[in-house]
């Protein structure tokens, strides 16, 4: 809870973002993805417009803006966050955290009209049905991803971006979430966080 709420961001310990944002990122004609937590006891029934659903390792509340940013600027269309299932769950103590990271993300991207791009889920509805079911484990570079990334250089530098993400530069002193905000915004030129854009 501290690592995504700590205004110096003081705290740095590894969790699912690189993976999260590496999976979303091979899911590429999944225009619309859910969000699951590891103890979501029906993470792939959901709504009939959802392509697939991530389910993370860990709670929801170790996602902060720049999880819910990434996975805009690797090209998915709209992330639902699923708290339906976080009133039984052992660590509820943490929901306010994880509605505070999407109030902040939606406010962010309002400035873009893209508010509707980060939406959260507190119920399920009748018309439910079963979609997808993708782990947040590291993906697998198939042959087809491989000789696509030697041909396509922009996919390759983004994927490149996406495993040094935790690495970071040795010279680099901003902290994870500042350097993990800074590779999605300036994977995308719209976005109004973008330095070369200020520039």
């Amino acid at each position: 809870m501290c690592l995504h709420t700590c205004p110096l961001g003081v705290f740095e310990r590894p969790d699912g973002f690189q993976r999260l944002i590496s999976n979303a990122h091979g899911l590429r004609k999944h225009q619309v993805v859910d969000i699951a937590c590891v103890r979501h006891p029906a993470p792939q029934t959901t709504a009939p417009a959802v392509a697939g659903v991530v389910q993370t390792k860990n709670c929801l509340a170790e996602l902060g803006v720049s999880a819910w940013v990434g996975l805009l600027a690797v090209g998915v269309e709209q992330v639902r966050v699923r708290l339906d299932a976080c009133a039984d769950c052992p660590l509820r103590v943490l929901y306010p955290s994880i509605e505070q990271g999407i109030a902040a993300t939606r406010q962010l991207l309002a400035e873009l009209d893209r508010a509707d791009a980060v939406v959260p889920v507190y119920a399920a509805d009748a018309d439910w049905v079963e979609r997808p079911l993708h782990h947040n484990t590291p993906a697998r570079l198939s042959r087809r991803g491989l000789f696509a990334s030697l041909v396509s250089p922009e996919a390759a530098a983004q994927q490149q971006a996406i495993n040094l993400i935790d690495e970071g530069d040795g010279s680099d002193q901003l902290s994870r979430e500042r350097r993990l905000l800074r590779f999605c915004a300036c994977s995308r030129s719209r976005c109004p966080i973008c330095p070369k854009r200020r520039a």
